[in-house]
């Protein structure tokens, strides 16, 4: 796995900003290694994209549980999803994704919830909550 503070220091350079490249959210190797000692963080979602050893690429996922009307079920929360400015438009946005997808799959996991500036080019099953 990557070591923390090379992915703070990506997320620092390349994760959201505003339009203007101003303002950026800024995320400590305290907090990463908050998150990865949690005893329900699992190596495997934790995912990040290399070129010649450089990160290009970071993306992360973890379990949750959703409860819909007394139902339960599992599912996935993606969050990091980012790419080097220089590799942005070559389609490794998809591509992570369908490896986490992949993972959770594996894991007889079949849900995920993220929160997009663009919809994901990627075959998606839309279900509103009134549908459960």
């Amino acid at each position: 796995m990557e070591s923390v503070s090379e992915i703070s220091k990506f997320l620092e350079k390349f994760y959201v900003e505003d339009v203007c490249s101003k303002y950026r959210l800024l995320y400590s190797c305290d907090f990463f290694k908050f998150l990865f000692e949690h005893p329900k963080h699992k190596k495997e979602y934790s995912l990040g994209l290399f070129l010649q050893e450089k990160m290009i690429g970071y993306i992360m996922a973890r379990e949750h549980v959703l409860v819909l009307r007394d139902i339960s079920y599992p599912a996935v929360s993606i969050n990091f999803l980012c790419i080097d400015r220089d590799f942005r438009n070559k389609n490794f946005a998809p591509l992570m994704i369908k490896e986490i997808t992949r993972i959770a799959n594996l894991n007889n996991i079949f849900r995920a919830i993220f929160t997009a500036e663009k919809v994901p080019q990627v075959p998606q099953d839309h279900l509103s909550v009134d549908e459960l």
